[in-house]
């Protein structure tokens, strides 16, 4: 898909996200779908090629194809939550276990206006500790094989032990926020 048609979509996703922002109602599929069309444009910005939907041919197993470089990429999209918690799920750890991305962005949006916040990078390696089941980790019962994102590190003591990628997000945020390098 091309870089202005990229533009314009997204732009639309996000007025109709602030739309209902403003009539106070949320839309999880309308954020996620923005939260793809987003990285894909941002990833034309770093001169990519990209596929999505049925432009991906056979490379389906992500949401986006870069053919030129024939990667994958996952894209995860969360809010805030109101104890400043975030969490990406991976439901049962199958899409690592199974290898089916190469890369993941999270995007994290703002819990009041859906506006996107943060980037975060990751390659397939400093995922794989996440296809692990955390019993009772999850809001769901059924995705426990989750990123969380908590103000701190003390604010996992009590809930749950944290991964060593969980760690590293909080305490070394720069190396995956808007890494958008690591994807070669």
């Amino acid at each position: 898909m091309n870089k202005k048609s990229l533009a314009k979509i997204t732009e639309l996703l996000e007025e109709s996200l602030k739309e209902l922002a403003r009539l106070k109602l949320k839309d999880k599929s309308i954020r996620c779908k923005y939260a793809e069309y987003l990285v894909a444009k941002k990833l034309t910005e770093y001169k990519h090629e990209v596929e999505i939907l049925e432009e991906r041919g056979g490379n389906r197993s992500a949401d986006i194809f870069l053919p030129k470089i024939g990667r994958r990429v996952e894209v995860k999209s969360s809010c805030f939550h109101d104890d400043e918690w975030a969490d990406a799920s991976f439901t049962d750890g199958n899409q690592i276990k199974e290898n089916r991305f190469d890369y993941c962005v999270w995007v994290l949006f703002d819990k009041k206006i859906a506006k996107p916040k943060h980037f975060f990078v990751f390659n397939k390696d400093e995922l794989k500790e996440l296809k692990k089941f955390r019993k009772g980790a999850g809001r769901h019962k059924t995705n426990n094989c989750l990123l969380f994102l908590a103000p701190n590190l003390s604010e996992f003591a009590g809930y749950v032990t944290p991964f060593n990628i969980e760690k590293k997000l909080i305490t070394h945020r720069k190396q995956f926020e808007d890494a958008w390098k690591k994807i070669v």
